[in-house]
């Protein structure tokens, strides 16, 4: 059947048109970039193999549909079904039951493999610092904090107030890299959680996660150098850099302390004065190293 409306003409066809035919890329990526496949096979008991509910989960997410109820979308499409090893997408009762059950299972091999292919494929920039060539270090950035999500009017489970007042889960996640920032550790927690609630086990883990990542790319003269906000403004984060070996830049918090005693500090250690409209005022900020 052909018709004109306007400039267009329209033309009704057999084929099946793909909303998200660049899915295929995600699907070579987890099966054959990775060794995903090989780890989460399915055990006699099941029905779906562990890597079918991950590939089914990530084709929502890549598809930026986050509630399982939309995997029934795919249900019934034979490019989505061809692939998953049973030929058709698990049902949103399977998807919900199996992450459920297997959380922690499955964060461990996801964040491994994914780390491994940013090992492997990933182009991570650094930069080096200034002075005496002979004295020039190379660093590597990483990045850690938290990143407050808006779930407003709802009723997950875990959902509370932030610190930037709206209600919402509130994940903390660590990214590697000067330019681009792979993601190489992440963690969902709940609106109210302070980015230190765990006692810096997050922060130890990013680091010891950056740390085999640059020995797989034999890189391991390249420096890591964390970088944080006030939240980790504490002498347990300072120890634990330290006991990592690893620099750091982590803003004050001056809680209540006299702020105009950090220019005094400056001066002393040869520091740069921040200066605003000629006038010096105190630094909000320290670098420790």
């Amino acid at each position: 059947m052909k018709g004109k409306l306007g400039e267009y003409e329209i033309e009704l066809v057999d084929d099946e048109i793909i909303p998200g035919g660049g899915i295929s890329l995600f699907y070579h990526l987890l099966r054959y970039e990775t060794k995903l496949a090989e780890r989460l096979k399915r055990k006699k008991h099941e029905q779906f193999s562990d890597m079918d509910i991950v590939v089914g989960m990530t084709f929502l997410l890549a598809m930026a549909k986050p509630h399982f109820c939309e995997i029934e979308t795919l249900r019934g499409s034979e490019f989505f079904s061809s692939f998953f090893e049973r030929k058709e997408p698990p049902s949103e009762e399977i998807l919900r039951q199996r992450l459920d059950e297997k959380d922690d299972a499955f964060r461990k091999v996801i964040l491994e493999e994914n780390n491994h292919f940013i090992a492997k494929k990933g182009k991570i920039s650094f930069y080096v610092e200034e002075g005496p060539s002979s004295q020039k270090r190379t660093f590597v950035p990483l990045d850690i904090d938290t990143s407050p999500f808006d779930n407003s009017e709802t009723k997950k489970e875990g959902v509370s107030r932030t610190y930037p007042g709206v209600y919402g889960y509130s994940p903390i996640f660590a990214y590697l890299g000067e330019k681009e920032g792979f993601c190489i550790h992440g963690e969902l927690r709940k609106g109210s959680a302070h980015m230190l609630c765990d006692g810096g086990k997050f922060i130890r883990e990013a680091i010891q996660k950056a740390k085999h990542i640059l020995e797989q790319k034999q890189q391991k003269e390249v420096k890591i150098l964390v970088r944080m906000d006030s939240a980790a403004d504490s002498d347990e984060i300072i120890r634990l850099c330290q006991e990592e070996g690893v620099d750091f830049i982590i803003k004050k918090n001056p809680r209540q302390e006299d702020l105009f005693t950090y220019v005094e500090m400056a001066r002393n250690s040869q520091t740069a004065i921040c200066k605003n409209q000629g006038m010096e005022k105190p630094c909000t900020g320290i670098v420790f190293s």
